[in-house]
């Protein structure tokens, strides 16, 4: 948006007659051509263009942006008299104004409808998929439970150490593991399920985020 808006005062500025299809291109194949892949997308990207940046643009007073009036090109005036023009605009802008039909706007509602009882559904707690079925989070559980029984019992870093180096095994430097260093990669069910669960909720938060945005 910001480099075709440059080109265009660029031209504008450089040339006594603006070349109009040169400017086009540029914007239409060269700015926007690896973004608007899709074709019906193009056409409409070259109907606005070839709508809007035309030599009428500059020369008409007051030149009509859509079939309704309100929509033009303003006077030339300062920075202030350009905002108080736009703040005439009506908040939600009818589909007449970028040239669509009015029927446009129910599309546009029914998508909108949708995307909001999908994004509350989301949100609801999951039930049983089926009679005598497991939710999801009994599912997860279930999971955990059996990850925790291929884990093999406690055992402490010391006893492995000095299996190792049995040298250390008299030594007293507090610095080598000794008995007080116990460690074990065995958890209780609760504990594996702890941090899953939250990573679960956060997922969940995420994808209904998403919904939202």
């Amino acid at each position: 948006m910001q480099v075709s808006d440059d080109l265009l005062k660029t031209y504008l500025d450089a040339y006594e007659v603006t070349p109009f299809d040169a400017l086009k291109f540029l914007i239409s194949e060269a700015n926007y051509g690896g973004r608007v892949t899709d074709e019906i997308d193009r056409r409409v990207l070259s109907s606005y263009l070839n709508q809007f940046y035309c030599q009428e643009a500059v020369s008409v007073p007051n030149f009509p942006l859509s079939t309704i009036p309100i929509y033009h090109i303003p006077d030339d005036g300062n920075l202030q008299t350009h905002r108080e023009f736009i703040q005439t605009w009506p908040i939600i802008d009818r589909p007449e104004a970028f040239g669509q039909h009015t029927n446009a706007d129910i599309a546009s509602q029914l998508s909108a409808s949708k995307l909001m009882l999908v994004t509350i559904a989301s949100l609801q707690p999951k039930a049983t998929s089926s009679k005598g079925g497991l939710t999801q989070e009994e599912t997860v559980m279930n999971i955990a439970t059996d990850l925790l029984q291929q884990v093999s019992n406690l055992f402490q870093i010391y006893l492995l150490f000095v299996s190792e180096h049995p040298k250390f095994s008299d030594s007293s430097d507090k610095s080598l593991p000794g008995p007080r260093t116990v460690g074990s990669c065995r958890y209780t069910t609760t504990e594996v399920w702890r941090p899953i669960s939250t990573a679960y909720c956060f997922i969940s938060r995420n994808r209904a985020l998403q919904h939202l945005t």
